[in-house]
């Protein structure tokens, strides 16, 4: 199977917030955040008493935990949000990421971009999964092939391509 296509400035962005939706997940980051949250006040409960039980003033105390606070839930998600998405910034406007080739054998998927050639084998995917406009051939949590569906002509094409992908990638594991 061979598809050759090329993404412009909104595939790009489409495809970069699909990843990242990903990545981050949806509320169950949230209920990671609010757990903490909720398992930091009983801590500096503790913490209060153990430090008037050796000396360190009530003031201080707060101040230290107050101070855990502020880095633990805003000064470090910031922090990590900025270090994972600064590569997947969108491109400039009318630009065009490449032209694009994946072919796809029993061995891997071969992809050759403008000045570029690299070789995938199966093991090396992490996950395959689909949106309304496109399959993602996982590497990382960040980092995925994307190939359009609009390169099918049919919605059985596309169940068979995932079909294909699904039964390689998970043979490999």
């Amino acid at each position: 199977m061979e598809f050759t296509f090329a993404h412009n400035r909104n595939d790009h962005k489409k495809i970069c917030a699909a990843i990242r939706k990903r990545a981050v997940g949806g509320p169950s980051t949230l209920v990671v955040v609010f757990g903490l949250v909720l398992a930091a006040f009983p801590a500096a409960f503790a913490l209060s008493h153990l430090a008037g039980a050796v000396g360190i003033s009530s003031a201080t105390t707060k101040l230290i935990v107050q101070a855990f606070l502020v880095v633990a839930f805003i000064v470090w998600p910031i922090r990590q949000f900025y270090r994972q998405y600064k590569n997947l910034q969108p491109l400039p406007d009318g630009a065009c990421l490449a032209t694009y080739r994946y072919e796809f054998s029993e061995d891997g998927v071969e992809v050759s971009a403008d000045g570029c050639r690299c070789h995938y084998d199966w093991p090396f995917f992490t996950d395959f999964w689909q949106n309304k406009d496109t399959f993602f051939l996982m590497i990382d949590s960040m980092f995925a092939l994307a190939l359009p569906k609009s390169l099918f002509g049919s919605e059985e094409a596309q169940a068979e391509f995932f079909t294909y992908c699904d039964e390689r990638i998970e043979r490999s594991r």
